[in-house]
């Protein structure tokens, strides 16, 4: 019996590829789409484009991805950024895939300026910072991982009265703590993948693969979620 291969799915000569999930509201509220399938440039539908910096030297994996291919960061002073602020709007939610190496260490996901970041903690913890217009705003809730070199899926919604946080499409409970006379305005700044400038957390890169990175100017729904968290196995031309 012939031994089976894997073939990546960028060598094959016809023209399918992978199906990434469509919201309805892709046409007109997302506003960054980083699919990682070769490039770092941003594929929204709109003709205003936030493309990817590279900072070091990450790479392409077609092998250990969600849809396509993944950018994978090693923590060696590698990431990805903007090289103009990103608007975010008064509602704001971030989706992404991540797979971390390991759970031993600190290391940013993402982040916005010198302001605001996402932080995947050691251990079992989410940090979640924003000191935009002085003081802080934070939460940082206990995130038990049944296996934390797994995949996972993250959605953040970003608004000045609140705050969501789900992982695998499921609501995780969290509370804001402010302090310094913190008002939790919207961050500006340039977008992060893998690290952040802010004072003290400058040096947490990220050791982690990163899939399917999308930025929308509103609050998504529940049914929304679930969607980005289907993974399709289909092909589309």
């Amino acid at each position: 019996q012939p031994t089976p291969i894997n073939i990546d799915y960028k060598y094959l000569a016809f023209p399918y590829v992978p199906a990434y999930p469509k919201l309805t509201a892709d046409s007109t509220n997302l506003k960054a789409h980083y699919k990682f399938d070769g490039d770092y440039n941003d594929s929204n539908p709109s003709a205003t484009k936030y493309n990817l910096s590279v900072q070091g030297t990450p790479t392409f994996d077609y092998s250990n991805s969600i849809i396509g291919g993944s950018v994978y960061l090693n923590a060696n002073n590698e990431y990805v950024s903007t090289t103009v602020n990103f608007p975010n709007a008064a509602n704001t939610s971030y989706s992404c895939w991540f797979r971390r190496e390991d759970n031993t260490d600190h290391e940013i996901l993402f982040g916005i300026g010198n302001d605001f970041l996402v932080m995947l903690h050691k251990v079992d913890v989410i940090y979640i910072s924003n000191t935009s217009g002085g003081g802080e705003s934070y939460t940082q809730p206990v995130i038990t991982w049944t296996n934390p070199t797994s995949w996972y899926h993250l959605v953040f919604i970003f608004t000045t009265d609140s705050w969501k946080l789900y992982i695998n499409g499921v609501e995780k409970t969290i509370s804001i703590t402010k302090y310094g006379g913190s008002t939790n305005p919207i961050p500006t700044g340039t977008l992060y993948i893998g690290r952040t400038p802010l004072s003290g957390w400058a040096s947490s890169f990220l050791k982690s693969r990163v899939d399917d990175f999308r930025i929308y100017d509103k609050a998504l729904s529940q049914e929304e979620i679930t969607q980005l968290n289907t993974i399709s196995t289909s092909y589309t031309l």
